[in-house]
């Protein structure tokens, strides 16, 4: 696609005095035609049944290390929230899948019995039990109404997934990205997943919606662990959008013959 651009702008310009030659109209008009096929592909099996198609994209960044177990500073790695689509639909997702990752170098911890990961969602989440992906033996631990789950001087949260494998300070702890993946017919929001407060995540407000126990190398050829959490509200991922790109190149195109009428 941005071979096309590239081709495109100079193309329209000398289009535009009067230049454009043969060769590079066939070019543009190549590139085009590449996208309008591409994007048919992409397109075609939503026609065919039903398919994942992405609704919206949300991240943060795990930035923020407990105060007392002396970390240091971050990145500790990132939150991803992708709300899917199962049916097709462009606007309304029925999936949830929360991507965990740690910056490179890190392992899954297991300090004073903090969750490996602890989060917070909605009242209306709270009996969906998800789909765990992980790189380590673990437990998830659902919403109680008499228990909350420990990330350290983060604070305690609802709901967490536990590995039971892990210890803390080892270089035998695991690597990996984590994934939960909610499925709700009513239909997903990034506003069914809390921060500490009870704010959604997207809010402006937010704070401490995600923890992670995380084992940082300490330099010595061992590690130092304990809680960090995703301190600022999540934001959303823009989608490349193809069309947008299309129309981008024949505005462009527009533009050159105006300016040379």
């Amino acid at each position: 696609m941005f071979y096309i651009v590239s081709i495109a702008f100079p193309a329209a310009v000398r289009y535009r005095d009067g230049m454009w030659k043969k060769a590079e109209f066939r070019a543009v008009r190549s590139g085009l035609l590449a996208v309008v096929a591409a994007s048919a592909l992409w397109a075609a099996p939503a026609f065919a049944g039903a398919v994942t198609t992405n609704v919206e994209k949300w991240i943060t960044t795990i930035d923020t290390g407990d105060s007392g177990a002396g970390l240091g500073s971050g990145p500790f790695g990132t939150v991803e929230i992708d709300l899917n689509s199962t049916t097709g639909s462009k606007t309304t997702a029925n999936q949830a899948i929360i991507l965990v990752t740690l910056t490179n170098g890190e392992l899954w911890a297991n300090t004073s019995n903090h969750e490996d990961f602890a989060f917070n969602v909605s009242s209306r989440l709270r009996s969906v039990t998800p789909t765990v992906s992980a790189p380590f033996p673990y437990q998830f631990d659902a919403y109680s109404s008499t228990k909350t789950y420990k990330a350290g001087g983060i604070g305690n949260f609802a709901e967490g997934v536990d590995c039971s494998g892990c210890a803390g300070g080892t270089s035998g702890n695991y690597k990996g990205v984590l994934s939960l993946t909610y499925s709700f017919a009513g239909g997903l929001l990034i506003t069914d997943f809390l921060d500490l407060n009870g704010n959604a995540c997207s809010a402006g407000n937010a704070s401490n919606c995600f923890a992670v126990d995380v084992g940082v190398p300490d330099g010595k050829g061992g590690f130092t662990t304990g809680a960090a959490a995703a301190a600022k509200p999540m934001r959303r991922i823009p989608e490349p959008a193809t069309a947008a790109l299309v129309a981008g190149v024949l505005a462009m195109l527009g533009w050159a013959r105006r300016r040379r009428a």
